[in-house]
């Protein structure tokens, strides 16, 4: 019997591990997500998303601008927030610091630069 009690108390902390593991990663991850951009903090960068592109280009392609640090990272925030197909295509104005869940929103919005087109 007393064998029974060791397996379930090491259980009990076991699971008070894993839970409190998964609290620290989520906390950590929605840290990263809301944190403003050091990198783009003094200047607003534009940025074209092409038709058909998915989390992981965008991503690559934020990251390469500049935009984020982590490319990863925003795959992860597009998943959190189930936006895989929610993300349009077109011309970004991105806003100087903007944190990786404001750019999500942004491509998410669809709100893109427009263009005055005259026609003679």
């Amino acid at each position: 019997m007393k064998w029974v009690t060791r397996a379930l108390v090491a259980l009990f902390v076991l699971a008070l591990l894993a839970g409190a593991g998964l609290v620290g990663g989520y906390v950590w991850l929605k840290g990263q997500l809301d944190a403003p951009n050091a990198v783009s903090e003094n200047r607003p960068e534009t940025i074209m998303i092409p038709r058909g592109a998915g989390a992981i280009r965008i991503g690559l392609s934020l990251e390469e601008a500049g935009l984020i640090t982590d490319a990863r990272l925003f795959r992860l925030g597009v998943e959190l927030k189930d936006a895989g197909g929610a993300l349009k295509a077109g011309e970004y104005a991105i806003p100087a610091g903007a944190s990786i869940n404001e750019i999500i929103d942004l491509l998410i919005e669809g709100d893109v630069i427009l263009h005055n087109v005259q026609i003679i």
